[in-house]
């Protein structure tokens, strides 16, 4: 059996610094909806045609020539026009693109449709990932396969392990590795012979043993692809897998942010639904309580009449820019236009977006993460 098909991209913190970056020149950001399976999948590459056409007209309105315009939205078309990758979406689409760059994450987020093409990318509706709504990671463990899903409050979706045998059972060889786990598992658990803990079988030198060995070692390529893959994330990951099985990853594992809650099932008879119900009761917990211990806090230093705490966007926006902002409470679906001038430290605001305006919110936004601050996004 195979551990999976890429059904979506991760996007991890190191991606959304590379986001946040100065980029040098004009920059496209496109997030839809996407869709899975149904008569619906043969609708998304037109959308995201029509959105392409959106964001070229909004390039050339702000100067760029035609031709040029036309050229950095090539990589848009190319998506448009290859099949294979409307085959394997996930919920939502965000792509981002400059006249030498593209970056596309299919991702559990649904998407509204929306077209920003300005001086940086326009991040802010990635804030789910980020903040209190939750990200984190399931790593499924059962002798079918190894299976990674990426999800956040509202679904998960699949991303790829990469060097990792494609089964236990292939890793260690054996011709009927059920019975050899469901022996070991009735050891572990106490289980005597007559309640059907099973033989283990012999098969190219892998016996009783060294069973256990050999799938720890199985377990240490599994943890290094996942640190390869996932960098010096801080999501919380959880396990989903019989006890015994978690256990013997649990020894091996040097991923820090690895829960010891987990999903005590096989996960091959839970379906996508199902892993993300369960795994996000785990998570939800942590989430929850650090967002309200993070607001009781803005809530004291705001009632104590603190600089420390503000809503004021003109005073919010230059003290992000400035490096001053260790948290920001993020509405969420809300644009500010403006335009902010750091030279005399001041932000004007209008009522509909003109031209040379950004969204002062984002604005407030990149500059908090880009320097290391933390951003809560409020539904």
């Amino acid at each position: 059996m195979r551990i999976c098909e890429k059904h979506m991209d991760l996007l991890t913190e190191e991606n959304l610094r590379e986001l946040l970056a100065e980029q040098g020149g004009p920059c496209v950001s496109i997030y839809m909806p996407t869709h899975r399976r149904g008569p619906d999948i043969q609708q998304d590459p037109i959308r995201l045609k029509n959105l392409a056409r959106d964001a070229e007209s909004r390039l050339t309105a702000g100067g760029m020539r035609p031709t040029e315009a036309a050229d950095l939205m090539a990589a848009a078309g190319e998506l448009v026009e290859d099949p294979h990758f409307w085959q394997h979406q996930c919920d939502g689409l965000a792509l981002f693109l400059t006249a030498d760059q593209r970056f596309s994450f299919r991702l559990p987020l649904r998407f509204d449709e929306f077209v920003v093409a300005g001086r940086r990318f326009h991040v802010k509706p990635l804030l789910p990932l980020f903040t209190g709504d939750g990200r984190f990671y399931v790593l499924a463990l059962s002798q079918g396969g190894v299976r990674l899903l990426q999800g956040s409050r509202f679904t998960v979706g699949e991303a790829a392990l990469r060097d990792v045998p494609r089964s236990l059972a292939e890793a260690l060889r054996y011709d009927n590795f059920e019975v050899s786990l469901q022996h070991h598992i009735g050891m572990a658990r106490g289980a005597s012979a007559g309640e059907g803990a099973g033989v283990l079988p012999s098969h190219g030198g892998a016996d009783a043993a060294n069973f256990k060995p050999r799938i720890q070692e199985f377990f240490r390529k599994v943890d290094a692809s996942l640190r390869e893959l996932l960098g010096d994330e801080r999501a919380p990951l959880v396990l989903a897998g019989v006890e015994y099985i978690r256990g013997l990853y649990h020894d091996v594992n040097r991923y820090e942010h690895l829960l010891e809650e987990g999903i005590d099932d096989q996960p091959e008879r839970l379906s996508d639904g199902e892993l993300h119900r369960r795994a996000w009761a785990i998570v939800s917990p942590l989430y929850q309580r650090q967002r309200r211990e993070t607001l009781e806090r803005f809530r004291r230093l705001a009632g104590s009449g603190s600089p420390q705490a503000t809503a004021d966007l003109d005073a919010v926006v230059p003290a992000a820019y400035y490096k001053r902002v260790d948290t920001l409470f993020v509405p969420a679906g809300r644009q500010e236009w403006g335009v902010f001038d750091p030279e005399s430290n001041r932000v004007a605001r209008h009522e509909r977006a003109q031209a040379g305006d950004e969204d002062l919110i984002e604005l407030a936004v990149v500059h908090t993460l880009r320097y290391g601050g933390q951003v809560y996004h409020l539904a």
